[in-house]
């Protein structure tokens, strides 16, 4: 049985210090629910433990802030493996395997992922009557009515990726390579110009992102870089963003950050 007092105290942990009084049971790291702020110090312990949600949030920053797709996807697939739903459907967007890319959304389906019940219903939507935006609040017992948004549906874990995702998607080198049109991240972040600055990433957001490629974007990046024409590239997070069928202007990477981003979008989309 978990120490109750123990995990409540995790809840609570600042500092690795405050960590290890709290707990002092591996059980308790490795079964905790994590809040959405802790120190990358406390997510590093919880992670070797073998917390799934500390592998998670740290798959996440490695693959999207720091841009190493090994280690960020070894992680995350550890953490499916591990019952994290989130990085189930991580997976599930990043991978070219389609034997896993099937396997990933099962175990996400499983665990009631929402982004992965909408994915599914919108593939199948030709067999079902009711719309994206019924089968979220359907997500939710009792029923969730009123306005959608990040900070209602998202689960913790999605809501701390938004959170940690401000340090690289409202620098001032992403926002100039994403005018450029040399990167793109989900418009449910709301970064890009045709949203108040004051408005951008508000309620949390969404924290994916990919470089646009090609011989002539990739020779302007190294140009906006400052880097030498033969230099190796980052490849980027892996991921692809679909665009909006009606506009073809505005991009996302999953069916829940369209339908969350709708009502803003609604003002600038046109066909």
């Amino acid at each position: 049985m978990l120490h109750l007092d123990a995990k409540a105290q995790l809840n609570a942990a600042a500092s690795c210090s405050s960590l290890r009084s709290a707990c002092s049971e591996k059980r308790v790291l490795q079964a905790s629910v994590l809040p959405i702020k802790l120190p990358r110090a406390v997510l590093l312990r919880l992670a070797g433990a073998g917390n799934p949600w500390a592998l998670h949030r740290l798959g996440v920053e490695a693959l999207y802030q720091d841009q190493d797709v090994e280690q960020g996807s070894r992680l995350l697939r550890l953490a499916a493996a591990a019952g994290c739903s989130d990085s189930a459907f991580e997976v599930y967007l990043i991978s070219t395997d389609e034997a896993e890319k099937k396997s990933m959304m099962q175990s996400a389906l499983r665990g009631r992922q929402r982004a992965a019940l909408l994915e599914e219903h919108r593939k199948n939507r030709m067999e079902r009557g009711s719309s994206l935006r019924d089968v979220l609040r359907d997500c939710f017992v009792p029923r969730l009515e009123g306005p959608l948004t990040a900070a209602q549906v998202g689960s913790t874990e999605a809501q701390a990726a938004a959170l940690s995702a401000a340090a690289y998607l409202e620098d001032d080198n992403f926002q100039k390579l994403s005018a450029a049109g040399l990167a793109n991240c989900c418009w449910a972040r709301g970064c890009h110009d045709k949203v108040p600055a004051a408005e951008r990433g508000q309620n949390g957001g969404c924290h994916r992102w990919a470089y646009r490629r090609g011989a002539s974007k990739d020779a302007r990046r190294r140009t906006f870089l400052g880097l030498p024409s033969d230099a190796e590239l980052p490849a980027g997070p892996p991921i692809k963003l679909g665009k909006c069928s009606q506009c073809r202007h505005a991009r996302y990477c999953s069916s829940l950050c369209q339908v969350l981003h709708w009502p803003v979008h609604r003002q600038f989309c046109v066909p």
